[in-house]
């Protein structure tokens, strides 16, 4: 009933007809753990909405906008990016315009667990519930992605069970990449290594242009 990797002992699998004539054995000295995923959290008790990650599904608040898809042109706002503004448009009609960009549909999501904001040396202050939340959202997401199609990978600066380093998983959308994170998260320890933003920094070479990192806590998702 509790995520984590749990060490086998030797086993015997034997197997035999229903008249127990014929019987097979199979002695496993060294058998694989046994790996329990963390429990998704509940869709409806994530802080985030299904079409935040449903690709070109329209949402109020896309979590990035596609600049090979403009959808036509507005009048410029002050809070918009002077890179939406198309300028040769703006000086032909005399006034500045904004791109009205759509939600990309090749969406992208790097998924980040920040070891700073749980492990603490105090035990008692509830840093390791507030993980265990934390990770269960994690799987949720992943899970969600996954059925949605979308290529994500997953990063924390957190020590992994039976492993060497921090966790980094590249963004794929391969037919293992979900079991490959929910492992991860199985794996993952209360217990930092290094610093997600270090960890980032390293790996940033790998991560896709255009990719929107979330960083996941016990009570938010940032992007």
């Amino acid at each position: 009933q509790r995520r984590g990797v749990y060490p086998l002992p030797p086993l015997l699998v034997w197997t035999a007809d229903p008249f127990g004539l014929f019987r097979r054995q199979l002695s496993l000295d060294h058998p694989e753990p046994l790996i329990v995923f963390p429990a998704p959290t509940a869709a409806e008790s994530l802080p985030l909405s299904a079409s935040d990650l449903a690709g070109s599904a329209r949402s109020p608040r896309p979590f990035f906008y596609d600049p090979v898809r403009p959808g036509g042109l507005k009048a410029y706002e002050p809070t918009l990016p002077a890179r939406h503004i198309p300028w040769k448009a703006s000086a032909r009609r005399g006034r500045l315009l904004a791109r009205v960009l759509e939600s990309s549909s090749d969406r992208k999501l790097l998924l980040t667990i920040d070891l700073s904001d749980f492990c603490t040396e105090n035990e008692g202050d509830g840093s390791h519930d507030r993980f265990e939340k934390t990770l269960s959202m994690a799987a949720a997401l992943v899970l969600a992605a996954d059925a949605a199609r979308i290529p994500f990978g997953f990063a924390a600066n957190a020590a992994q069970t039976g492993r060497d380093g921090a966790i980094c998983l590249p963004v794929t959308r391969s037919a293992g990449q979900a079991g490959a994170v929910l492992e991860a998260l199985a794996r993952a320890e209360c217990r930092p290594v290094g610093t997600l933003a270090g960890l980032l920094a390293a790996e940033a070479v790998h991560i896709p242009w255009g990719t929107t990192v979330l960083s996941i806590g016990p009570d938010r998702i940032e992007e």
